[in-house]
């Protein structure tokens, strides 16, 4: 899990070269995701919905750790921890890693743990791809896995140091729980 962090910088960009994957064909192969003809667009699969909604019951009845973060990332669980910071982020290595709420930290944890179960490659798959395969994933959910209630999205003004932004907010219509922020320009249409 770790060998990642003990390559040399020419290594790691070899090992990323030479093992990134297909996010689309490699959730297909998982069986992750598939085509929705009814709204045109991808989804989660029934069953990946399953295992990650049980994923996600047993991090709420043990809660989240360092060396869950750790495994996410391929990073030393030595290394990984919480970060001091106004919101919720974990430092892995000399990375700080942030997430828009626990419950979007507790999603990426649960489908990291799924697709772990369900595709024998995914601990192949470099830890800054699977990053942002998990993370893309929290976009693809209707209903909120922590509610029942529906996600949509917003838009909101936040602070920073020196100026506010507007931003897309996923969110849980019921609990508010944030699942993914990014400005408009971000996201090509």
């Amino acid at each position: 899990m770790t060998e990642h962090a003990d390559r040399s910088v020419a290594e790691q960009i070899e090992y990323r070269r030479n093992n990134a994957v297909d996010p689309e064909d490699f959730l297909f192969e998982a069986e992750a995701i598939e085509f929705d003809t009814v709204d045109d667009d991808l989804t989660l699969t029934d069953e990946f919905l399953e295992a990650v909604e049980a994923e996600i019951e047993t991090l709420l009845d043990r809660g989240h750790s360092s060396a869950d973060v750790a495994r996410l990332f391929s990073a030393r669980e030595a290394e990984t921890h919480v970060a001091d910071r106004e919101y919720l982020a974990y430092k892995t290595g000399d990375i700080v890693r942030n997430w828009p709420s626990e419950e979007a930290l507790y999603f990426d944890l649960a489908v990291d743990g799924a697709l772990r179960e369900s595709h024998a490659d995914w601990e192949a798959v470099p830890p800054r791809q699977r990053q942002r395969i998990v993370q893309s994933l929290r976009t693809f959910q209707d209903e909120c896995p922590f509610c029942a209630g529906t996600v949509g999205v917003s838009n909101d003004k936040v602070e920073s140091c020196c100026d506010e932004n507007l931003v897309h907010v996923i969110h849980c219509t019921g609990c508010e729980t944030r699942f993914f922020e990014f400005s408009p320009g971000s996201v090509p249409v």
